[in-house]
């Protein structure tokens, strides 16, 4: 039976900063502020939770970079809740734009749904995202590592030997330093220049490559969404609709 969880129970509503508790507490994570959620991985992870065995949670990417990948969490989000009969049609557009207020009620409609569903069960959420596409235990791993700094023998408390002077040269004249200064100083902004121009050229290349990739998955999504509408027609014979249930897998399994 389906369940219909659409509108946002308001006379239940959940602060900002209990919302981040709650999350970081529950799947051990370390949200600074409710927008940090847009990228919908967090909340593929508290649907996991709450319904063990329906959320792919291998193909969830905990450190998306592109709308693109935001919106394929949302993708396997919106079809975990319709797997397990709950209505509800994710304002995506909105959540991945980073928007406040959208996020905040989306957050708050999710913590209604786990005060209603989630039966105490224990969850090891960090063994959890161990099976995820980007993990974000790793992730927060490699941005956390300190640098070491190499400390100077003066700082360690010894001198340097000091070496005796050699035979004094004739310096060059001060006109020579200016010159060969200017010389490298030209050097090195030829090659600033030249590296703008090629990360110029990389972020049209991106930037082309993001939109491609975006309209793809657009049609993509459209064809998925008819093929589910064509499925479900009375007139269709099993054998159409055991292929088109294959088609319908695929394009679900990839995007």
């Amino acid at each position: 039976p389906r369940m219909n969880f659409a509108a946002l129970d308001t006379s239940n509503l959940t602060g900002r900063n209990e919302l981040l508790n709650w999350y970081n507490s529950f799947l051990s994570l370390d949200l600074k502020k409710i927008e940090d959620t847009a990228n919908g991985a967090a909340h593929c992870q508290m649907l996991d939770a709450l319904y063990p065995g329906k959320m792919p949670l291998a193909r969830v990417n905990f450190a998306p970079a592109n709308n693109y990948e935001f919106a394929a969490n949302y993708k396997i989000l919106q079809n975990t809740l319709n797997r397990v009969g709950i209505d509800r049609t994710i304002p995506v557009e909105s959540l991945i734009q980073g928007r406040y207020q959208a996020n905040l009620e989306f957050c708050q409609w999710l913590r209604n749904l786990y005060d209603k569903v989630w039966t105490g069960d224990s969850y090891d959420a960090v063994k959890r995202r161990r099976e995820c596409k980007v993990n974000y235990d790793e992730t927060a791993k490699k941005s956390t590592k300190g640098v070491i700094r190499k400390v100077s023998n003066k700082e360690n408390g010894f001198s340097t030997p000091t070496k005796k002077s050699a035979p004094s040269r004739i310096s060059p004249s001060v006109s020579q330093l200016d010159q060969e200064k200017d010389k490298e100083i030209a050097r090195l902004k030829a090659q600033l220049e030249s590296f703008r121009t090629q990360l110029a050229e990389m972020k049209i290349s991106l930037k082309n490559a993001e939109q491609e990739r975006e309209f793809i998955f657009s049609k993509l999504e459209e064809i998925d969404s008819y093929v589910v509408s064509v499925t479900s027609e009375a007139d269709v014979t099993p054998e159409t609709k055991e292929k088109l249930n294959k088609i319908h897998s695929i394009i679900d399994d990839n995007i």
